[in-house]
């Protein structure tokens, strides 16, 4: 086996998976080790990242490239250094109404027709924010044990 490879698995289970902004997010990390382990710490955190495509066109080549920007991530230690055994830990993370809410999808107000076609074509396109929770167990010299799962924010 290659140092941790495999060590098990964590999995997040929610009560539901659509929030409003400011609402806690309560769940439970389901630990599985395959024996018991020492780490660092168990953690879960909220991520939000939105993608950007950008695309140029240089003497009739059209290229594309992608971003991915983390715009968001709030972090909390669900239990620190110690051992480690098949388990269950609740957590809850509270984020701020106001850090949600400026990244959830506004009205579009772009011209219709012809106009807002060509506008719509002009600069990078964005793409609404990708949120989820990522928990990992740290382990040393070892890969970290991880799980994740998407959820949605709505107003």
């Amino acid at each position: 086996m290659v140092l941790g490879l495999f060590e098990g698995n964590v999995k997040i289970e929610l009560p539901k998976t659509t929030y409003a902004p400011g609402e806690p997010i309560k769940g439970k990390l389901l630990l599985k080790l395959n024996s018991q382990k020492n780490a660092r710490e168990l953690r879960i955190a909220l991520v939000g990242e939105q993608v950007q495509t950008h695309t140029t066109t240089t003497r009739g080549h059209r290229s594309s490239s992608k971003e991915t920007e983390t715009v968001y991530e709030l972090k909390k230690v669900v239990k620190g250094s110690g051992m480690y055994t098949t388990s269950e830990y609740e957590f809850e993370l509270a984020p701020p109404a106001s850090a949600i809410e400026q990244w959830l999808p506004q009205p579009s107000a772009k011209p219709g027709g012809i106009l807002g076609s060509i506008l719509g074509h002009m600069g990078p396109k964005v793409y609404p924010v990708r949120w989820y929770l990522r928990s990992s167990l740290d382990l040393p010299k070892a890969f970290d044990v991880k799980g994740h799962i998407e959820i949605q924010f709505v107003r």
